[in-house]
């Protein structure tokens, strides 16, 4: 494992092609090939274990994107209608989930402004919270572009990250912890690293033109 995220690393590998394979009962295995060469690491995202006995999910009209919470289907409708279960549950984009599938943070745009509210969707309770007071009172402008996701290993904290600022949102308790502040003349990257003890994150120098990770 490694503190950029959840997975198996494996070194001392002589550089050639090698095959892995996940393998589980009652799943079709899942094979890819990987080109290891000199100083580089060779990732594979995605790797799913496909069941072998499946059930089909009935759906009514076009659907853009899905995935399970809970035991049930959440759909995206092209029109942006998100349904879970077959209910309405808001209208915008799931820009974030927990890896629990537990909760997410939607966004909706308005039709006349393209302004942008951030809501907190908890399946577990089916409830919805508007992010954007709390975002707005840690000091952060709400735009369509803010980057915010829920922390891959809490399911009810939410960071939010600006190039100047990283600020943590605890969503039942409405807490806005800051993380950092960028110094003058320097600005925050994309993407955050999360992991159960650790994050970072790239401070970029515009004077020097040099790129760090913290």
């Amino acid at each position: 494992s490694t503190f950029l995220s959840r997975g198996t690393f494996i070194s001392g590998l002589f550089p050639k092609n090698y095959t892995v394979q996940l393998k589980q009962e009652g799943y079709d295995s899942w094979t890819e090939i990987a080109q290891v060469v000199p100083s580089l690491v060779a990732e594979m995202k995605y790797a799913v274990l496909v069941p072998q006995t499946a059930t089909n999910v009935a759906t009514s009209g076009d659907v853009e994107g899905f995935f399970e919470a809970n035991g049930s289907l959440v759909t995206q409708t092209p029109t942006g209608t998100i349904l879970w279960g077959g209910s309405p549950v808001g209208n915008g984009t799931i820009i974030s989930h927990s890896a629990n599938l537990k909760t997410a943070v939607i966004r909706s745009l308005s039709q006349k402004t393209n302004a942008a509210t951030f809501r907190f969707y908890n399946f577990q309770n089916n409830t919805s919270t508007n992010l954007n007071p709390v975002i707005q009172q840690s000091g952060i402008t709400v735009t369509p572009d803010l980057n915010i996701f829920i922390d891959p290993y809490s399911d009810t904290s939410i960071l939010v990250q600006t190039n100047t600022r990283i600020v943590a949102i605890d969503s039942v308790t409405k807490k806005v912890t800051s993380i950092v502040t960028a110094p003058a003349g320097q600005a925050i990257g994309s993407p955050i690293a999360v992991s159960p003890s650790v994050i970072a994150w790239s401070v970029y120098n515009k004077k020097t033109n040099i790129a760090t990770i913290v």
